[in-house]
């Protein structure tokens, strides 16, 4: 079996490649760059990086062990003073957090990319004589995707409840409980809302515009409530459903129980679990608002209006960080593909569009993520597409882009281990990646595939407690990561 490709050039590097005729500029060449050399440096400083993060959460595992009961040396400050621990001691609970995400960082953010991006990006064009990768385009975007998923990983850590502590493994239904302190707004797919508040001059007003938050709903103030025959009423304009939402959570926030209203639609009804004579029904119209209550009416409009008015509770850094990861992916897509003149009109027509994307990309992360366990899901769902674009990079070079006489059976040992790997990348990672989406939307309550019937936690009935099978997730992981765990080390 042999292959014939172009012409072998003496020069791998990016020294001498060009751009339409011109000479490629400095950012193409050494940071958006499609040579084969740069991206597999780019691979391996990616790697070198987590593995200096994997390394630090290895330490706290091995402190937490041997002194449980002792301050983590200038760490502990650090996230005492973020705010994250009550103290410089590490928590119990922060312990499942850590060698969970140390696992899943050593695996999925080191091995991968330095065994198989670095290394396969580096040296299969060198060792079977292929100029270049068959899809340079396609080789910086499997490294470009794979920054999202870091920073949205990395986001992890500053997210409330902290980052995934179910294993790297993630079995459900562990992997679906929701830390403490997660609040849920209503019936909407995203959960981790705050109050909306006006954010403070200087940093909190600069990250405010990156920030998903109900900008849609307009609702009058609680002053302006209007005393009728029938009770409190007010004018709204926005979405009669998430008023709905609003309703619904302000009574059970107040300490009503729901109870069935009969064949309306419009009206939610409660009674107070402390005092049963105590009720109170909300009625809402298109553009109205009637709350009747034996008390608390307007206390319980106030509640309303703050469940209306809501923002994420993502923390700054992992918003400017994700962001700004986003981004660059835009860029490296825009550099070879957006042309509308000369290069100065490109470079800002692409800061643009990169802009652009990255703003309403990053709403919808949020949308998905709210704590640490959904970013796990989230980070690894996008890095199974890094790993796939790889694979087929590194198929199709090997198997098309080998130098006259290079035989398959003449190739070096090390190409076939990568050869074997992409071809165990393409075929499994597909199922992980389908697994790791049907875990989020369990873990947001949207469906039920892996949780099973009469399924609770802390002796509550979860809303997606259905007919769905546990050891599912099992068969479906380690599809992937049976194979991984042993062909990707070889």
């Amino acid at each position: 079996m042999t292959a014939i490709s172009a012409p072998v050039s003496a020069h791998h590097g990016p020294s001498h490649a060009h751009d339409d005729g011109h000479e490629i500029s400095f950012i193409k060449k050494y940071l958006f760059s499609t040579d084969h050399k740069t991206i597999g440096i780019q691979f391996l400083m990616f790697g070198l990086l987590f593995f200096v993060v994997g390394g630090l959460l290895a330490m706290l595992v091995r402190w937490q062990l041997a002194w449980p009961d002792k301050a983590v040396p200038m760490m502990g400050e650090y996230m005492k003073n973020a705010g994250m621990w009550q103290d410089a001691k590490m928590p119990p609970d922060y312990y499942n957090s850590a060698f969970s995400m140390h696992a899943t960082v050593m695996i999925f953010f080191v091995i991968i990319p330095i065994l198989v991006g670095a290394f396969g990006n580096y040296l299969i064009p060198l060792m079977i004589g292929a100029k270049d990768m068959a899809f340079p385009f396609l080789n910086g975007a499997a490294f470009w995707s794979a920054l999202p998923a870091g920073a949205i990983m990395v986001a992890a850590f500053f997210l409330p409840g902290g980052p995934a502590g179910a294993g790297w493994t993630s079995y459900p239904p562990l992997s679906a409980t929701y830390p403490n302190g997660i609040k849920f707004h209503g019936h909407s797919p995203y959960r981790g809302t705050v109050d909306l508040v006006e954010p403070a001059p200087g940093w909190p007003s600069f990250v405010q515009p990156l920030r998903l938050h109900a900008t849609n709903i307009q609702t009058v103030d609680a002053a302006a409530l209007k005393t009728t025959a029938e009770g409190l009423e007010a004018s709204y304009s926005g979405n009669k459903a998430a008023v709905l939402d609003a309703v619904r959570d302000a009574l059970i926030e107040k300490g009503y129980a729901l109870v069935p209203s009969g064949a309306a639609e419009n009206v939610v009804t409660g009674r107070s679990i402390a005092n049963a004579a105590n009720t109170a029904a909300v009625t809402v119209t298109d553009d109205k608002i009637l709350v009747r209550s034996n008390e608390g009416g307007p206390e319980l409009f106030k509640r309303i209006v703050a469940g209306l008015n809501w923002q994420s509770d993502w923390p700054g850094i992992s918003l400017i960080t994700v962001t700004v990861a986003i981004f660059l992916c835009f860029v490296y897509l825009c550099a070879y593909t957006v042309n509308v003149g000369l290069r100065p009109l490109n470079w800002v027509a692409s800061l643009v569009i990169s802009g652009v994307g990255a703003f309403y990309a990053i709403k919808g992360v949020q949308y998905l993520v709210f704590d640490g366990q959904s970013a796990w899901f989230l980070s690894l769902f996008i890095l199974g597409f890094s790993s796939i674009m790889g694979a087929v990079n590194y198929l199709t070079t090997i198997v098309k882009l080998r130098c006259p006489g290079m035989t398959m059976f003449r190739m070096p040992l090390s190409v076939w281990a990568l050869f074997i790997t992409s071809l165990m990348v393409l075929l499994a990672t597909p199922v992980l990646a389908a697994t790791l989406l049907l875990n989020l939307l369990d873990h947001h309550r949207l469906t039920g595939f892996f949780q099973p019937f009469n399924w609770s936690v802390n002796n509550t009935l979860q809303s997606n407690s259905g007919g769905g099978y546990p050891l599912l997730h099992q068969h479906l992981f380690w599809f992937y990561s049976h194979p991984a765990v042993y062909i990707m080390i070889l």
